[in-house]
């Protein structure tokens, strides 16, 4: 069978390049003598994915649409015109295609808010269309719901979630010997993580946390971002000016776009602070704690799903800083994850054996 796998992958961000490599680890598993394509993706992201055919001469030998976990049909709060247009062009046009030809499985897939109408039929469409479809939390369920979708919805968590730990580490690189390097001369390691390109409230945020654990904590501060920017590999922690007396405490780390480079660092450090979903997600399914600055409301519903609302700041307070600062104090103090519901929760296993069904029958009995 040739399956054409599709996600969230035209850029280099971390979480969309892992949920489709662990897909796609997924389908080999059901289907090893089967094809796996990526239709839109280039070429080193076919790789990094581990995709066996990538263009759209795939098309024509498909058998199965599997449109695999990520938010990408959600929009941001700013910039929907752009995005709506962006997703036509990276998402619908492919699946509303496939919809017409093919069996099409939307799993962990996050939903909503969408505020353009003709997006919203097409999102419907697709999900009447759809094979069992999956997604990631109530939220996005709701959110079909109310836009008129029949087809029973079931509701799941996120596919990363229910990695086992081999999964989300195969191939991972160690960390950096800097950390450990750190982590003995300073008595710890915290990262502090946003976009390559954050936002002004987001950046503001990080630059807030990074001075007030040099001026508060003894130490030593990771500053990691998880995409790539195109022009000279800058990233947020450019536009961060650190003393003199607290250089010697920094660790930069600049991701290569291979999540397994990321992998390590992400179990190594002993506490991350986050503005980005996947980042903490990962953290949580390490069984690691994480501070979760969210700023997109997608995140909120992840921690509030797994019972980990007091790690993450509300989406809309209006002191974004001093509610992570309490959070880190809190963490200072003792303060550990309560990962009783998460566990309880994170269904291991099940996209894999939902794919392996899909992939052996053809269908969900």
């Amino acid at each position: 069978m040739n399956t054409l796998l599709h996600g969230s992958y035209f850029g280099y961000n971390f979480g969309d390049t892992l949920l489709c490599r662990l897909f796609a680890d997924w389908i080999r598993l059901s289907d090893p003598e089967g094809a796996i394509a990526v239709p839109l993706a280039n070429r080193r992201n076919a790789d990094l994915i581990g995709a066996d055919l990538r263009g759209l001469s795939t098309l024509r030998k498909a058998n199965r649409l599997v449109m695999c976990g990520g938010g990408y049909l959600g929009e941001p709060g700013s910039g929907k015109t752009k995005w709506t247009l962006r997703a036509y062009a990276r998402h619908m046009l492919l699946a509303n295609w496939a919809a017409q030809r093919m069996p099409v499985n939307i799993l962990a897939v996050g939903v909503g808010p969408l505020s353009d109408a003709r997006l919203r039929r097409d999102v419907v469409a697709l999900f009447d269309a759809a094979e069992a479809p999956v997604v990631r939390d109530d939220a996005s369920a709701q959110f079909l719901r109310d836009w008129g979708v029949r087809t029973p919805v079931e509701v799941k968590v996120d596919a990363v979630v229910t990695a086992t730990r081999e999964e989300l580490m195969r191939g991972a690189t160690p960390a950096p010997a800097a950390l450990a390097l750190a982590r003995a001369k300073f008595g710890a390691v915290i990262a502090v993580h946003t976009d390559v390109r954050p936002s002004i409230a987001d950046l503001e945020v990080a630059r807030g946390v990074v001075q007030w654990l040099l001026s508060n904590t003894p130490f030593a501060v990771a500053l990691v971002s998880d995409g790539q920017r195109a022009v000279k590999h800058m990233t947020w922690s450019d536009k961060i000016e650190i003393a003199p007396e607290h250089a010697g405490r920094i660790v930069p780390l600049i991701y290569s776009g291979v999540p397994e480079h990321l992998m390590g660092i992400l179990d190594d450090v002993d506490l991350a602070i986050t503005t980005k979903l996947h980042f903490g997600i990962v953290r949580c399914a390490l069984g690691k704690p994480v501070i979760s600055v969210p700023h997109h409301s997608k995140t909120p519903r992840f921690y509030a799903q797994m019972g980990l609302n007091d790690w993450c700041v509300p989406h809309d307070s209006a002191n974004r800083l001093g509610y992570a600062i309490d959070l880190i104090m809190a963490w200072m103090g003792g303060k550990t994850p309560d990962l009783t519901q998460f566990e309880t929760a994170r269904s291991v296993g099940f996209y894999r054996n939902r794919l392996e069904k899909l992939l052996s029958t053809g269908a969900i009995k």
